[in-house]
């Protein structure tokens, strides 16, 4: 019986120190600088339409659609390059969202090489969204692709977004 108690003191010893050491580990900070494409609206305004974390910026190109794109219309063909680590099982996230954040359809896109590489690989991808979802008042949505975090650390998580309106 005592050789159980001590065991189990020692094994909650251990986790203990190793949640404590898990915890001391800094993680770097990282600064948030944006790439950002901006349009001038027919107001006369200025609208960030286009944001790429300084993290990802060197990770990803989207070809099409273009940041502003005013003619967006359902099924939304998605093309550029990614380097190889933004894919997981060759493919990364995409979500579509209306002017006010909802998420009215998501899907992914398809590396379309060797994506095991640090290289950039060509991707594309396709979302079907229904236009209903798209209220008369406001065209204007969000296009996020996602980088695949197999890992599920957040400070992993990488996106890069960009305004569009549709039809």
């Amino acid at each position: 019986m005592t050789k159980y108690i001590i065991a189990l003191v020692v094994v909650v010893g251990l986790m203990g120190a190793s949640f404590w050491y898990l915890n001391s580990i800094k993680t770097p900070d990282i600064e948030i600088e944006e790439e950002e494409v901006v349009v001038e609206e027919e107001n006369n305004t200025e609208e960030k339409i286009s944001y790429v974390p300084s993290s990802a910026s060197d990770l990803i190109k989207i070809d099409s659609p273009k940041p502003g794109q005013k003619d967006i219309s359902s099924p939304i063909k998605i093309t550029g390059e990614a380097r190889g680590n933004w894919f997981f099982e060759a493919t990364a996230p995409v979500m579509l969202t209306n002017w006010d954040g909802l998420i009215i359809a998501e899907g992914y896109i398809t590396a379309k090489g060797e994506w095991m590489t640090e290289d950039f690989v060509p991707f594309e991808g396709e979302i079907v969204f229904d236009t209903k979802d798209i209220p008369d008042f406001n065209k204007r949505g969000s296009l996020i692709i996602k980088n695949s975090n197999a890992s599920g650390l957040p400070e992993r998580d990488m996106a890069a977004e960009m305004v569009i309106f549709f039809k």
